[in-house]
């Protein structure tokens, strides 16, 4: 027997009932929740799934003006927390 192929299925093979939002409805209910999340809380969020790594991999494409930038922030952050 083949697994789960769509979220209603996946959501219902784990006991969890399914909102049968459209991906516009989604979309929508995803962007107005971040946008009443404190700035405390959203970085909390975005803690959950990105870390310094990926913030590398990111940065790959700055600028050295932008990075040198940063590099003044990130000390600042470091040495006073």
């Amino acid at each position: 027997m083949d697994g789960p192929t769509n979220d209603k299925e996946v959501n219902e093979a784990i006991g969890e009932d399914y909102d049968e939002l459209s991906e516009e409805g989604i979309d929508q209910e995803f962007s107005d929740l971040i946008r009443e999340l404190t700035d405390e809380d959203f970085w909390k969020w975005v803690a959950t799934w990105k870390d310094a790594e990926s913030i590398i991999e990111d940065a790959e494409g700055w600028t050295a003006t932008m990075k040198q930038e940063e590099i003044e922030k990130i000390r600042e952050l470091i040495h006073h927390g």
